[in-house]
C-alpha cells in the first residue's frame, strides 16, 4: 500500500470535534478573556477566524489615522503575512533573513526602519524563536510598533517566555499547518490594559462567524484529520486542485471573530500543545544527531535560552535532490520571496533591495516533518536518502 506523509501534523481530538459540533451559538459572543491556558498567562487572547485576520486587526489599530502603515516584513515568509498588510491598507518594506539561523538580518531590519517603516513584524519561522529583545530595542529606537507573529511558534519559548507573549502585541494561528491545530482560527495576544482597551473595542465590532460557517470548519477539520493518515494522505496529495504542500497568495478577506465551535477546538489545541511540543523537540534533536556530519546543510541549533517549537526541521538542498523525498513530507515551503508575488509588488516600497539570504532560502530551504506520524523507522529511511542526496555532487 502506498503511503505518504504530510509536512506538518498536529492532531485534532475526536472528543473536541464532537464538543465543537454540539456547542451552542450564544457562547461564541462572550468575552474571550475566559479562554484559559497555561500557555499564555497574563495575556488577553482575542480570537479571530484566522491568524491573517488577527495580524490585519493588529496593524489597522496601531496605525496613526493620518499615516499609511509601512510594515517591515521578512522577505522569506508566508504570503499570508503580506495579505494581512494589504488588508490593513498598508505598504511593505522587505528585510532579509539570515540563512544560517532563520532570524532577521538585523542590519537589513535597521535599513527598513531608518527608511520610514511604521511597523516591524518578526516571525518565528518553523518554530525557531526570534530574539524579540533585539527587535524591541530597534522598535523603541526608531519609534515603530513591534508585532510578534507567532503563528509558527508552536509552543516554543525564549528565556522561559512563550512565543506569542514575547512582545506587547502578538499574533497566533490555529490552522492545520500549525503547532496548535484547531482546524482554523487565530488570535491577537495582547498584554497591557491600554492595549486591551484598544483591542477589545475593535474586536467587539467584528461580526462573529455564524454557526453554519463554524460547523463547516469543524467538519473540514475532521476530514483533514482523517486524510492526514499516511495510508490515506497519498491520495489527496496527488490532487493538484487541493494544493496540499503548496504556498499560494490568498487575497484579504473580511475580518470576523472566531465562532463558538472554533473556540472549543482552540482550547483543546492549547491543552494538547505541550505533549506535542515535547514529541517534536525529541525528533528535532534526533535529526541534529543523525545529520550532524553535514552542518552546511542545516540551520544552526537553537540558542541555549531558546526552546524551539520544532514545527519543522529545516535543511538546505537543491529542489531536484528533494523531489523523490516528497512522499516523506519533505517540502520547499516558500519557493518564492514576497517580492516574487505579483500581488505584493504594487505595495512594495523597496523592490530593488538586496536580499541574498531570502533568495538563498527560497532556492534551497526544505523542511523535514517532526510530527508523530513519521515514526523512527520512517525517519531512518528518510535520513538514509538524505545522506545520498547530501553526498552527491552538486
Amino acid at each position: 500500500m502506498t503511503r505518504a506523509f504530510p509536512p506538518v501534523y498536529s492532531p485534532v481530538r475526536g472528543r473536541a470535534l464532537l464538543r465543537a459540533l454540539l456547542h451552542t451559538p450564544h457562547e461564541g459572543t462572550r468575552s474571550d478573556a475566559a479562554v484559559t491556558s497555561a500557555c499564555f498567562p497574563e495575556r488577553r487572547l482575542l480570537l479571530t477566524d484566522s491568524g491573517t485576520g488577527a495580524l490585519t486587526l493588529a496593524l489597522r489599530h496601531t496605525a496613526a489615522s493620518s499615516t499609511e502603515p509601512l510594515v517591515a516584513l521578512p522577505a522569506y515568509c508566508c504570503p499570508d503575512v503580506a495579505a494581512a498588510v494589504i488588508g490593513a491598507g498598508g505598504r511593505i518594506a522587505l528585510y532579509d533573513t539570515d540563512p544560517q539561523s532563520l532570524s532577521p538580518d538585523w542590519e537589513s531590519v535597521q535599513r527598513c526602519l531608518a527608511a520610514g517603516a511604521t511597523h516591524l513584524v518578526v516571525i518565528h519561522l518553523f518554530g525557531r524563536i526570534v530574539d524579540v529583545d533585539i527587535a524591541r530595542d530597534l522598535a523603541h529606537h526608531f519609534g515603530v510598533v513591534l508585532v510578534e507573529d507567532a503563528a509558527q511558534g508552536a509552543g516554543g519559548s525564549r528565556g522561559g517566555v512563550p512565543a506569542g507573549a514575547l512582545a506587547d502585541i502578538a499574533v497566533l494561528s490555529f490552522g492545520r499547518g500549525k503547532g496548535f491545530n484547531a482546524g482554523g482560527g487565530g488570535a491577537l495576544s495582547v498584554s497591557s490594559a491600554e492595549w486591551t482597551a484598544r483591542w477589545g473595542a475593535a474586536w467587539h465590532e467584528l461580526p462573529s462567524r455564524g454557526r453554519l460557517a463554524t460547523g463547516a470548519s469543524v467538519l473540514a477539520a475532521a476530514a483533514a484529520e482523517c486524510l492526514s493518515r499516511p495510508s490515506l494522505y497519498a491520495w489527496p496529495s496527488k490532487l493538484p486542485m487541493l494544493g496540499l504542500g503548496q504556498t499560494v497568495y490568498v487575497p484579504p478577506r473580511p475580518l470576523h471573530r472566531a465562532g463558538a465551535a472554533t473556540r472549543v477546538l482552540i482550547d483543546d489545541a492549547l491543552a494538547l500543545g505541550p505533549v506535542l511540543l515535547a514529541e517534536r523537540q525529541k525528533v528535532e534533536a534526533w535529526y541534529y544527531r543523525e545529520l550532524g556530519r553535514w552542518p552546511h546543510r542545516l540551520v544552526c541549533e537553537p540558542a541555549t535560552n531558546e526552546c524551539s517549537g520544532a514545527l519543522r526541521f529545516p535543511v538546505r538542498m537543491p529542489p531536484q535532490a528533494a523531489q523523490p523525498l516528497h512522499v516523506y513530507g519533505v517540502v520547499r515551503s516558500y519557493p518564492r520571496t514576497l517580492r516574487d508575488y505579483p500581488e505584493v509588488l504594487p505595495v512594495l516600497r523597496n523592490a530593488g533591495a538586496a536580499l541574498p539570504g531570502a533568495d538563498e532560502l527560497a532556492r534551497t530551504l526544505h523542511t523535514l516533518p517532526t510530527h508523530r506520524l513519521l515514526e523512527e523507522r520512517d525517519r531512518r529511511t528518510l535520513v538514509d536518502a538524505l545522506a545520498v542526496a547530501f553526498d552527491a555532487p552538486q
